[in-house]
């Protein structure tokens, strides 16, 4: 029998060239190499369980790293075959075997990287041709240009949420790594280019987000205030979560709150004696109460004791007070007197600005249990502070509490809060953060209603960010911050996947962006579409659990007569290139978003590049195999 003669032994007085690959081509080296693979796919297995299986694709099965792994394979694999060369007639076996190997390698790579996988969903008598692809795609109409044509680009949005490495996954035990949050890219990552003007870039991204936008620290100097309010009662029944509600002094936001007898307000002043007035506890005694007037660092106190009244604030500014509205009803048009309603006192005013012909005449409305809100950011129009009897006198089985939010100068949040069973029950200042306490009733009543406040001073609309199982991703929005830079400056918005928004860009003008799947249409690429004729589900006897699905189909490829077929979960469908695989269905709904009674059903199209470097290696490979043993050495006695 003939000795085995390893690579390395073979090269070993060969020129460093062939050392070298005597080296790659070495049993060592393919050891080390599948021994190393072998490792990758067992992490790979824990990776997707943490991240889900769009995560592992691309961060490890399409990674370059993983490539170079796959490359280096094939050159040992090859290596080991070249070194021996001339070969000899017993070798002829081993040379095969080792070029269907290189055949198989080859194939697997192309099956991971250019291979067509998406899903397509077919309605109930509809064409189906438009397949979702595991990528997504931003597209931006020029409403300037209207060309009409959107200028898009597709882009792996897993790859820019700052998933760990494989190595770095692999010390998590060792080094914890941070939960899902709002990502900001090292540096924003232009997607588009429009009419060579406009820049559009991705500045920020959330993989798991909610539906809404909600209020969160702001990334630069810029934000408006911003307060989380969480709200829990206590009553007889037991203990009751009310939510969280947001509330802003952003005029893309909220500043008032009711649920059911609650109020809460969030209003901003740049009058420090505006808030030492809203904290003071001194109660009110006028009979109709008092309106406090801020204006220009001045205060002045109107006394609303005969109506109308004017204050003169200067030659071309007056406030008068024409009428107090104890129980307010809003009738659409105007509020008016209704004693059936709660007890909510309001002083209506006229504001006039300018003077003679010039003058202009507006209504305003200053509540006693809701502030207003500046009236003008320029500082020329006054604040308001009412101050009414009512706020301090309990009402025996009086029902309602109210809060007040009030932003000073020096951006600290200040809180004051009353029953209309027990009057005032907090004032208190909170710093930027979190506070707790009880804004109504207390442990020794019938009712006590606690709020939670997270303070924020500079804050944006942000995705709120989802904590969910891989497996259910799929339920949460992913949300991008885009960025448009135009001639004359930048403006970003953020955006959930499917949907889009209108963006004025400095200089240039609006622009349309949609942020969402992306599509690949069957009937334009390959040629064909499907229609489903009839969805049939198989039963477990004695059950309602689905033991077997499939779906009759018409196939309706270009340029050929329809025809039908089956497509079941061990038949796929093939045609065109592609193979439609039966993957799932899911109830149809009609308009009115009632069940139609008729399934959609879902199918995978694939298409494998690979396919026949797979196929024709395997046949290679078993032919080396056959050969290898019949050209083996035979023993001799």
């Amino acid at each position: 029998m003939t000795d085995f003669v390893s690579s390395r032994d073979r090269t070993a007085r060969r020129s460093w060239f062939w050392q070298a690959l005597g080296e790659v081509g070495s049993v060592r080296a393919a050891a080390v190499l599948i021994a190393t693979l072998i490792l990758v796919v067992l992490l790979a297995g824990w990776y997707e369980r943490a991240y889900g299986g769009e995560a592992v694709q691309v961060m490890i099965y399409q990674a370059r790293w993983f490539d170079a792994l796959f490359l280096l394979l094939a050159m040992c694999v090859t290596a080991a075959a070249v070194v021996r060369f001339p070969w000899k007639r017993q070798q002829y076996g081993f040379v095969i075997v080792h070029v269907g190997l290189v055949m198989l390698i080859a194939g697997f790579w192309m099956a991971g990287h250019d291979r067509l996988d998406g899903m397509l969903e077919a309605a109930p008598g509809q064409d189906a041709h438009r397949i979702d692809l595991p990528l997504d795609q931003l597209v931006v109409l020029d409403q300037v240009e209207g060309s009409g044509a959107p200028t898009w680009a597709s882009f792996r949005f897993i790859s820019l949420c700052g998933l760990p490495s494989l190595p770095r996954f692999s010390l998590a035990w060792l080094w914890p790594i941070d939960e899902p949050g709002i990502r900001t890219l090292p540096k924003p990552m232009p997607v588009v280019r429009v009419g060579n003007k406009v820049d559009i870039n991705i500045v920020r991204v959330v993989e798991t987000g909610g539906e809404e936008l909600a209020w969160g620290e702001s990334q630069g100097n810029s934000g408006s205030p911003a307060v989380e309010l969480h709200l829990s009662a206590r009553t007889p029944g037991g203990q009751a979560d009310m939510g969280n509600r947001w509330l802003t002094t952003d005029p893309r936001g909220e500043s008032v709150f009711t649920q059911g007898p609650l109020g809460a307000t969030l209003t901003r002043t740049s009058s420090t004696t505006l808030v030492e007035d809203f904290l003071n506890e001194d109660k009110e005694t006028a009979a109709n109460g008092r309106l406090f007037v801020y204006h220009q660092g001045a205060r002045k106190v109107m006394t609303l004791e005969t109506l109308p009244m004017t204050l003169d604030l200067g030659p071309e500014l007056a406030i008068t007070a024409t009428r107090i509205i104890v129980h307010p009803k809003n009738t659409g048009e105007a509020l008016v007197e209704d004693s059936a309603q709660p007890v909510h006192p309001v002083v209506e005013l006229t504001i006039r600005t300018g003077t003679g012909a010039s003058a202009i005449t507006s209504t305003a409305f200053a509540s006693a249990y809701h502030l207003l809100p500046p009236l003008g950011t320029d500082g020329k129009l006054p604040e308001f502070l009412y101050r009414h009897p009512q706020l301090f006198t309990p009402a025996a089985g009086g029902s309602g509490a109210f809060v007040q939010l009030l932003v000073g100068p020096d951006e600290r949040l200040h809180l004051r809060s009353w029953s209309r069973s027990a009057g005032p029950v907090a004032r208190t200042t909170i710093s930027p953060g979190t506070w707790k306490g009880v804004i109504a009733g207390g442990k020794t009543q019938a009712m006590e209603m606690s709020a939670g406040i997270t303070w924020i001073p500079r804050a944006e609309q942000t995705p709120t960010v989802l904590e969910m199982r891989p497996d259910k991703k799929n339920h949460a929005v992913r949300w991008l911050e885009c960025e448009a830079v135009g001639p004359a400056g930048r403006i970003r918005a953020w955006l959930p996947r499917g949907g889009r928004q209108a963006l004025s860009v400095p200089g240039y003008g609006e622009l349309l962006i949609s942020f969402q799947k992306a599509q690949l249409d069957l009937r334009k690429e390959r040629g064909f579409a499907v229609r489903l004729d009839r969805f049939i589900e198989g039963k477990d006897p004695g059950g309602m659990m689905s033991a077997s699905y499939a779906s009759e189909v018409t196939v309706l490829e270009k340029d050929k007569p329809p025809y039908q077929a089956t497509v079941s979960m061990n038949e796929p469908l093939h045609v065109g290139g592609v193979t439609l695989y039966q993957t799932q269905f899911f109830p149809e709904t009609g308009e009115d978003g009632r069940p139609t009674g008729r399934q959609v059903s879902v199918f995978t199209a694939a298409e494998d590049p690979g396919r026949t470097l797979k196929y024709l290696g395997s046949v290679v490979l078993v032919l080396g195999m056959l050969i290898l043993w019949w050209l083996r050495p035979k023993a001799t006695r």
